[in-house]
């Protein structure tokens, strides 16, 4: 069974997104192996969850050497769902297309509207075959022959429900939805002291939410936390395995009643940067020669806080990454949620360092 994913990325002026086929190459398709250049996509988003608004884009891109992305213009306050659903490609494969199948095919999009199983190896092109017509929208094509309907001309919103069909019907058509969120994110994260993080819904209040704190492989730490007004109060001391480390914020609302999940991500490691101080300032005011052989724990810190300055810029440099490639998108691909997890276990490993802080004896601590 073939497997195809999508990412979305918020373009920063917030005036548009693209959206990339994140396949991992090859997918086994009717027990054919497809590389990315024997694939057709068309990508359709919406504002409202495919209820009301549709819109499509049949350019198909990507190739052997070129990824397959799309970019589209988008409004603020609002977001946007997602879908990519995929064909084969005439030219570059051999393979059975059954019924409501969709090929690509000099330049334009076809599906087999007969009961006749197509080959690509030796059945005439969908130009020269009618038992294909081609899919646009506007386009009037018969499905009665499948137990479906004789369009006049199709809308938006049928071609949704055709490509739909044809997911459901046809072993070489899968879908895959992501969600993006523009300028005017219905909720905002912040923190606002160590350990204590605020989230803030731009929603009208009498919508229903619910809030949970996970850690990232997605159990509970609180299942219990509740939005006062328009904001919710996390604070991480709370929890035996709470302190330093990556979690993830999740919030079910309904809007029209159509019911969303997002995901935000917290980092903290303030116990690491407060470490990182109390070592700066006691080896810059205990030790100021150093050619002095100062006393044996003063290595000790002086290592401890080397790895901390290391580990902390890295583990930046990645939250970054995360902050800049994913910023405003809600939903969690595996690409992130490898970052995210790369980003756990490094803060986990800072902090059995910062558990230390540079003290070899109990009875120490770093004041001068």
């Amino acid at each position: 069974m073939a497997t195809f994913s999508i990412g979305l990325t918020k373009d920063f002026d917030e005036s548009q997104i693209a959206v990339k086929d994140i396949t991992t190459y090859p997918q086994t398709v009717n027990t054919v192996s497809m590389t990315q250049e024997k694939i057709s996509r068309i990508m359709l988003y919406s504002t409202d969850a495919f209820v009301a608004d549709f819109n499509s884009n049949f350019a198909n891109p990507g190739s052997a050497v070129l990824d397959a992305e799309w970019i589209f213009p988008t409004d603020n306050d609002t977001v946007y769902s997602v879908s990519m659903y995929t064909g084969i490609d005439w030219d570059a494969v051999t393979v059975d297309c059954d019924s409501w199948a969709i090929a690509f095919y000099d330049g334009d999009f076809w599906i087999n509207k007969s009961v006749n199983t197509k080959d690509t190896g030796t059945d005439p092109t969908p130009r020269d075959d009618n038992d294909w017509a081609r899919l646009y929208v506007g386009a009037a094509i018969d499905f009665t022959a499948l137990g479906g309907s004789n369009y006049a001309a199709i809308t938006e919103a049928q071609m949704r429900d055709i490509l739909e069909t044809s997911r459901s019907t046809s072993s070489v058509t899968e879908a895959d939805d992501g969600l993006a969120q523009t300028e005017g994110d219905p909720f905002t994260i912040a923190k606002t002291d160590c350990h204590e993080w605020t989230i803030t819904s731009n929603l009208a209040v009498d919508i229903p939410m619910t809030i949970e704190l996970l850690d990232v492989d997605y159990s509970s730490v609180d299942d219990s936390l509740t939005f006062s007004g328009s904001e919710a109060l996390i604070d991480l001391d709370d929890y035996d395995s709470g302190g330093d480390g990556a979690y993830l914020v999740k919030i079910v609302y309904t809007v029209s009643a159509i019911e969303n999940t997002i995901y935000l991500p917290i980092y903290e490691f303030c116990d690491a940067e407060d470490c990182y101080m109390q070592l700066f300032q006691y080896i810059l005011c205990h030790c100021s020669d150093p050619c002095d052989d100062c006393d044996d724990d003063y290595a000790t810190r002086k290592y401890d806080l080397d790895m901390i300055g290391h580990a902390l810029f890295q583990i930046k440099q990645y939250v970054y990454l995360d902050k800049y490639q994913y910023m405003g998108i809600m939903n969690i691909n595996d690409t992130r949620q490898d970052l995210i997890d790369t980003i756990s276990l490094m803060i986990d490993k800072l902090s059995i360092i910062v558990d230390r802080c540079g003290l070899c004896d109990d009875d120490d601590d770093n004041e001068i």
